[in-house]
């Protein structure tokens, strides 16, 4: 695997931290997404730059010794771009769903810094990365607090518990901080110095309580399986067969919690949460979609797309809509088929195996480095099996498997990771090794270079945001001919993207303006004919009008796209009526009444029929 020298891996350690930490705390609220866009502007733009300085050094070296876990970070990259080519609505694979923003660009930004990650990180300087993760825990923690005391920097609109901390949701909030505490409990029994252990130990304390207060249970499950893994593992150090009694006690303890997940066993009463439900709806929906295209998937980022023609007829929750898994695996697994999901399940057998051979191999401090790492990494990527991938704490995840990955294959070839700053005397038919110092000029300019063309590329969508954002408070008064005139000149910005031009249509529908709206709604179509929310708007908008004619035949493309939501066919038997279509409102509330004959909809189509 390729090597920097001891000053370059400093930079570039450097580089990926601030890259973790400014993708975790930045918000831009003046947006239509405060939360998600600002951090995968932030996250492209950072390992861009990293990316073009590595790519001077390793030509410079001609250092193309890539490693079999570098490898499978390639694999991930082809066939991610790979499949967002292929699917038919590319500014969503490649910018994301909106409000998500996982679309192909972000994961080759998290690809590219655990990438780069699996070349900087040693023994020796792992201490920077958990330094960083701990002053982020203990930052947001501080901000935690006073969001629970209503004293909040931002007037977050909630929807949720308050403890959202930059991320947008308790659940990612929750887990974070539980990934956190796990790497100050790291600190704290590595520390010699009694202050900073007694420091550590506390700020565990009062991270964890912020944890409970978040009313999510991921961060408590991941913080108590991460805890485990390190007692476990101290435990083998003190004594070997404690060690294994511990661990068997954890991989025991794993059951009961993935059980109690399930409401079932003895900690169902404590773990369960009804919102549990709907993801069964989800998972279902996620394995239909692979079935019906295993190799491609259904089109990245496109779950919301599809949810309702693959999701389950008999639903948990009878309405319940999604445009993402919430499972890491399954969400590839549907729409980015095989192709994306084999080589990211490739990439994680080799990282997991590659620690579990360097930790029979290790002793001492690097042991528990290399436990604490897994510790961390493991939590995470538990919690990824049944959540989003949010971008704030996803990023830790690419980059701790990624150090995680180095100090594996540091103990397994026995070499120390750094080489010396200073000139040695190069053995005769070797190279010498140039730095950064080597390349003062070249490696600053080819980074300035892709970070112009990647902030060329994201940048128009931060400015559509602020539209969307301006347009939707209308803080500068505008008048109805002048906040139209915005609502076309927002339109024109490029690249343009159906999600744009439905949201536009959305606004331009509460202005009243129907003739703008259906002309946005028909670019929509043109752009991405199968998206619900521009199928759904188009009815709208003629049904606003009451012209029925036109507003059923998009109803009865939602329905095709849809089939299981109730709230949709009583709204087409409302627009056969209206139309006077009197025989096929009477085999729709058939239809409907056979489907869910219990429902409230059933019912009230019932009795529209009568009337």
């Amino acid at each position: 695997m390729s090597k920097l020298l001891a000053r370059d891996q400093e930079k570039f350690q450097r580089w990926i931290l601030v890259s973790g930490v400014l993708t975790t705390v930045t918000v831009w609220t003046p947006l239509a997404d405060p939360i998600n866009l600002p951090k995968m502007f932030i996250v492209a733009l950072c390992a861009t730059w990293i990316l073009g300085s590595l790519i001077v050094f390793m030509r410079a070296n001609k250092e193309w010794n890539i490693s079999r876990g570098q490898w499978a970070i390639v694999a991930i990259s082809l066939s991610l771009l790979l499949t967002a080519v292929v699917t038919e609505e590319r500014y969503t694979a490649f910018f994301g769903a909106s409000h998500r923003n996982n679309g192909a660009i972000t994961y080759l930004a998290l690809a590219g810094l655990s990438f780069t990650a699996m070349m900087s990180f040693s023994h020796q300087n792992v201490w920077r990365l958990r330094q960083a993760i701990v002053l982020l825990g203990m930052v947001l923690t501080i901000y935690g607090y006073l969001q629970l005391l209503k004293h909040d920097f931002f007037h977050w609109v909630l929807l949720y518990n308050p403890v959202i901390l930059t991320l947008g949701n308790p659940d990612f909030s929750s887990a974070l901080l539980g990934a956190c505490a796990i790497t100050t409990l790291w600190m704290a029994i590595d520390h010699k110095n009694r202050w900073v252990q007694v420091g550590g130990g506390l700020l565990v304390i009062v991270e964890v309580v912020l944890v409970r207060k978040t009313g999510s249970v991921q961060g408590l499950l991941a913080f108590l399986f991460g805890v485990s893994l390190i007692i476990g593992g101290k435990l083998w150090q003190w004594r070997k067969r404690i060690g294994q009694i511990s661990f068997l006690l954890a991989g025991l303890l794993a059951v009961a919690v993935l059980l109690g997940l399930l409401n079932k066993g003895p900690l169902a009463s404590l773990i369960y949460r009804s919102s549990l439900n709907n993801r069964l709806d989800y998972w279902k929906a996620a394995f239909e979609m692979f079935k019906a295209r295993p190799f491609a998937g259904v089109g990245f980022e496109r779950f919301g797309e599809n949810y309702g023609r693959y999701a389950p007829q008999i639903q948990v929750v009878q309405g319940q809509t999604t445009d993402n898994a919430h499972s890491v695996f399954l969400q590839l697994l549907a729409t980015g088929g095989l192709l994306v999901f084999i080589p990211y399940i490739i990439l994680l057998v080799i990282i997991c195996m590659s620690s579990f051979k360097a930790l029979r191999r290790s002793s001492g401090r690097e042991q528990l480095n290399l436990i604490a790492l897994l510790a961390v990494w493991s939590s995470l990527l538990l919690i990824s099996a049944i959540s989003i991938d949010n971008l704030g704490v996803t990023v830790w995840f690419w980059i701790i498997g990624g150090s995680l990955y180095a100090l594996s294959q540091e103990a397994l070839t026995k070499e120390p990771k750094l080489i010396e700053n200073q000139r040695k005397k190069v053995p005769s038919g070797k190279r010498e090794v140039k730095s950064f110092a080597d390349n003062t000029s070249l490696a600053p300019l080819v980074s300035l270079g892709a970070v112009v063309l990647t902030f060329l590329l994201i940048f128009p969508g931060i400015r559509t945001s602020k539209a969307l954002f301006d347009l939707s408070s209308n803080k500068t008064g505008l008048d109805k001919a002048r906040y139209l005139q915005k609502i076309i000149d927002t339109s024109q910005i490029k690249p343009r993207s159906a999600q744009v031009y439905i949201s536009l249509a959305d606004v331009a529908l509460r202005v009243p303006d129907l003739p703008t709206a259906a002309s946005l709604l028909r670019e929509a179509s043109k752009m991405d004919p199968k998206s619900i929310n521009g199928i759904r708007l188009n009815a709208i908008a003629h049904e606003v009008e009451n012209n029925f004619a036109l507003a059923i035949p998009f109803r009865v493309q939602l329905l095709s796209l849809d089939p299981w939501t109730t709230s949709n066919r009583l709204q087409l038997i409302k627009d056969y009526l209206g139309n006077h279509q009197i025989n096929d409102a009477r085999l729709a509330v058939q239809e409907l009444v056979q489907l869910y004959p219990v429902s409230e909809d059933a019912k009230a189509a019932a009795l529209l029929l009568k009337g």
